[in-house]
């Protein structure tokens, strides 16, 4: 198996499924699979899914649904670094956009009490 794909995060993964989304990512990266993701989820993450399906909804990220040994179901979040060209320009912009994105929306839910 070819190394996890550089163009592409795990930005995180949450119990259970949120499948509000329209359907707009209607099929994975073409070079990208399951088993790649599985074996980030595993050596990053120290998930260890026994099952994990794509999941078609979203708006600019990939989904999969992982359902781990110790039962629980996770929807695990794949972003293409190359696709998020409003954060800037390349990879690194890309990740430092988001992360920062996500703090903030961990400073709102842990300082401002927010309940998301």
């Amino acid at each position: 198996m070819a190394p996890f794909p550089a163009r592409f995060v795990i930005v995180g993964w949450s119990e259970g499924p949120s499948l509000g989304y329209g359907a707009s990512m209607n099929t994975p990266p073409p070079d990208l699979d399951g088993q790649d993701v599985r074996q980030a989820l595993e050596d990053g993450w120290d998930l260890h899914p026994v099952s994990l399906e794509y999941v078609p909804k979203g708006f600019g990220s990939h989904h999969w649904l992982a359902v781990a040994q110790d039962g629980p179901g996770y929807f695990v979040n794949v972003d293409d670094l190359d696709n998020k060209s409003w954060f800037g320009s390349g990879r690194r912009a890309a990740l430092e956009g988001m992360r920062s994105a996500f703090a903030t929306a961990i400073a709102l839910r842990e300082e401002a009490g927010l309940p998301f």
